[in-house]
């Protein structure tokens, strides 16, 4: 097999783009308009259990556009078979983007955004909808003509130039997206040690909120706080508020696996909420009400701040949260993976237990204060706000006339 002879190809131990320079520095001084490269080259998938590392290969071509270099790429983890596709006698004729397209290959390039196509996370109280997101449970991807291509692959081809090295600490930029029905559509209420996070409130449901406005549970109730004697004994009056509440629910999760295991479903698969809602039929009435009112003993601690479209909530490390049904969010995160579950009102997936203790003895009962949005330009039918400016992200929101 002999591959077509206007291809370098590099087989490398590291990531491909210093080649991909270095062929660029060469494509720039020399008479040649176009080169192509194909370049197999490791990549720690760092979002899997002990980052595995897979071998990719990387198809690209370079333009020389007056003094400067367009690149066009695609990747694959079809490493050998790629190398086949490109021998000389069958390939000669073609273009790149012919070839491309006939392999069902997406390509990219550094004349246009990359386009990121989400990937929906079912969760106990709805759905994430990832567009950054690296997991385990689910790789974003990058769309082009029709096709798509992991993220991590794609940026990984040239990381420097695309994400400035900062592969593994995207910002994470996701939808959050509860069910509308009370209790069932409600988040976790947890905190954060180290984690950012913003909220943009893009939609409320009107059949959950009827006059648009939601809330998201935030911090603590200041009245309720001021009836003790001391921070500390509200602390502890909270704190057993919960453990109570968790005992209780504890009784009707063990009830609704053994009708999980009954009807089919794995015991940590999310189900719908209607699905949700005829296996808590069958809980004895004694229980629902005494988990009713030990929940409503546990919420008067805590406060809501109310949502309307548009809304932006800046959330601050160590202020207890749990956005509400109801309520779609854009939401801009630092790329951290750490939190400790308060409570939550149904069982929780993706951990054995709650991390009340800990949450409690760190938790700030502090009232979060939300500032307004820095103006940082109004004139000439655009308005320009600073929604958030952290170490490693800034949001800025644009409003345009019309």
């Amino acid at each position: 097999m002999k591959i077509m002879p206007n291809i370098k190809t590099l087989s490398l131990d590291c990531s491909p783009e210093s080649f991909v320079n270095q062929c660029s520095k060469e494509l720039l001084a020399s008479d040649q308009h176009e080169m192509w490269l194909l370049v197999n080259y490791p990549l720690q998938q760092f979002w899997l259990s002990d980052a595995p590392a897979i071998r990719l290969a990387a198809f690209y071509c370079l333009k020389r556009q007056a003094s400067s270099i367009h690149i066009q790429w695609a990747v694959t983890d079809q490493v050998d078979e790629l190398p086949q596709a490109l021998v000389a006698d069958e390939s000669s004729s073609k273009s790149y983007a012919e070839i491309c397209t006939a392999l069902n290959l997406a390509y990219f390039s550094t004349e246009q955004a990359l386009q990121l196509q989400a990937i929906n996370i079912a969760k106990p109280w709805g759905q994430e909808i990832w567009y950054t997101g690296m997991e385990e449970r689910g790789v974003a991807l990058v769309a082009a003509q029709n096709l798509h291509a992991p993220l991590p692959w794609v940026l990984s081809a040239l990381p420097q130039q695309l994400c400035g090295d900062q592969l593994q600490s995207l910002v994470l930029l996701k939808i959050l997206d509860p069910l509308p029905q009370a209790v069932f559509g409600d988040l976790y209420f947890e905190l954060h040690q180290k984690k950012r996070e913003v909220y943009v409130v893009t939609a409320v449901d009107e059949n959950a909120w009827p006059d648009g406005i939601g809330a998201i549970r935030f911090g603590f109730n200041q009245e309720r706080r001021a009836s003790y004697v001391s921070d500390l004994l509200f602390r502890q009056a909270f704190a057993a508020a919960v453990k109570s509440y968790q005992l209780v629910r504890q009784q009707i999760d063990v009830l609704v696996d053994e009708l999980r295991q009954r009807d089919g479903f794995a015991l940590n698969q999310p189900v719908a909420a209607d699905q949700l809602e005829a296996w808590l039929a069958e809980v004895p009435i004694a229980l629902s009400v005494q988990e009713r009112e030990l929940r409503q003993q546990m919420d008067v601690f805590t406060d809501d701040l109310p949502l309307s479209v548009g809304d932006v909530v800046k959330v601050p490390c160590l202020t207890p949260h749990s956005l509400q049904h109801g309520v779609r969010t854009v939401e801009f995160q630092t790329p951290v993976y750490e939190r400790l579950i308060v409570s939550f009102a149904q069982k929780v997936l993706t951990q054995s237990h709650w991390d009340t203790d800990k949450a409690c003895q760190l938790m700030s009962i502090e009232q979060p204060e939300q500032e307004s949005l820095s103006v940082l330009r109004d004139a000439a039918g655009v308005k320009i706000e600073l929604v958030v400016e952290f170490e490693d992200f800034y949001v800025h929101r644009v409003s345009l006339q019309p």
